[in-house]
């Protein structure tokens, strides 16, 4: 048999642009099939992202927060603003819910296993796993099967590794703790370190330690560091109920390079985590809906033409190769950028939807010689490879 549609994997990406074919009618006759070795259905990782007031996943809301906080030293500042609400997804509600929708919207199969290898041969796609082989007139891969990303001297590879406990305390010390987008009040040990704090409901605090840096940690690494965290805040009786943890590759490497007619890297694969940042959710349910307009284009759209690249691509560069060679300096660009810019205009520059002026505005607030020098050392790059 012969699929319309395969989906290598079941993460954030396949989900979205799945839900995206289940409210088009285009797609309701097609015949779809899922590639994912794991059941997902675990509450195993959370989302979270910004937007103006009310928005199309609100019913699906764990968590919000109308107010979240950047602190470093004396300063600390409010970065949502207006109308602006902080929003949390967890996995189990998220997988759930798109898993019942594809079931009634779409012609969906599903098959557990891993994939080994993805083969386009112009007239269609081979998928094969550790048990059968499947063919698809297109596929959406979202696994990455190449690790050439990781030592490649044109791109610079920072991970965003953190490990984070949600513990249930006591409510008057809930009931006071403000949701801190960056805490970078902890030793910094020559990286980028923060803590990322969320209140929740029933008494739960996530309470998160983040780096921005080369080099992963052992797990008790983290660990300590939160435990000091929370003793700082005089909280000494808490019960961790569940740890959430992850390593996000933050690269400008151009993972759309490997698609090919039939093939769409999607998700980190594709490239469609923010390089600066490891922001996911937001950027992902905007590739999604791209998707789904691409493929009902022309009758044979081909995946190699998809992607494109902003001026964005070209900032996300800097600030990686700025890390990359002085992982130090992390605090201080992120201090100065909030203390000397104006926060939601910081927000719509994540969200690559600001203007060149706020733009300007922001990386002029940056420390200058180590932009200045990385801005030429990209550039040069950039005319190599022309």
């Amino acid at each position: 048999m012969k699929y319309d549609y395969i989906f290598v994997g079941f993460g954030l990406s396949s989900m979205l642009v799945l839900f995206e074919m289940s409210k088009n009618k285009f797609f309701f006759d097609k015949k779809i099939l899922i590639i994912e070795p794991q059941s997902k259905t675990e509450k195993d990782r959370t989302w979270c992202y910004w937007e103006t007031s009310n928005g199309a996943w609100d019913f699906l809301l764990k968590n919000k927060w109308e107010s979240a906080w950047f602190q470093s030293g004396e300063i600390q500042l409010n970065i949502l603003k207006t109308d602006v609400v902080y929003k949390m997804i967890e996995s189990d509600d998220l997988y759930a819910f798109v898993k019942n929708i594809i079931k009634i919207n779409l012609q969906t199969e599903w098959v557990s296993s891993s994939v080994t290898s993805i083969s386009d041969t112009k007239n269609e796609v081979i998928v094969q796993t550790d048990a059968s082989m499947y063919r698809a007139s297109k596929v959406f891969n979202a696994v990455i099967f190449d690790n050439c990303f990781k030592n490649n001297k044109q791109y610079p590879l920072i991970n965003q590794h953190f490990l984070g406990w949600f513990v249930a305390i006591d409510d008057k010390y809930r009931a006071s703790m403000p949701a801190i987008f960056m805490d970078f009040n902890v030793m910094q040990h020559n990286n980028t370190r923060f803590m990322y704090v969320l209140p929740c409901a029933n008494n739960q605090v996530l309470i998160e330690y983040t780096l921005f840096s080369k080099n992963l940690l052992h797990d008790y690494e983290y660990e300590s560091e939160i435990k000091q965290y929370l003793n700082s805040k005089q909280i000494f009786d808490y019960t961790i109920q569940r740890k959430e943890k992850g390593c996000i590759p933050m690269t400008a490497y151009p993972f759309w390079k490997h698609n090919t007619e039939n093939i769409l890297n999607i998700g980190t694969a594709g490239g469609w985590t923010k390089a600066s940042t490891g922001f996911t959710f937001s950027n992902s349910r905007k590739k999604a809906l791209q998707v789904v307009t691409f493929l009902q284009k022309k009758q044979n759209p081909d995946f190699k033409i998809f992607h494109s690249t902003s001026r964005y691509y070209f900032y996300d560069q800097i600030l990686i190769e700025v890390l990359s060679n002085s992982n130090h300096l992390g605090k201080l660009i992120f201090t100065k950028m909030f203390a000397k810019s104006n926060a939601a205009s910081i927000l719509r520059f994540l969200d690559e939807s600001s203007t060149f002026w706020e733009e300007l505005q922001i990386i002029w607030a940056c420390p200058k010689r180590p932009f200045i020098k990385a801005f030429f050392k990209v550039l040069f790059k950039n005319f190599k490879k022309i």
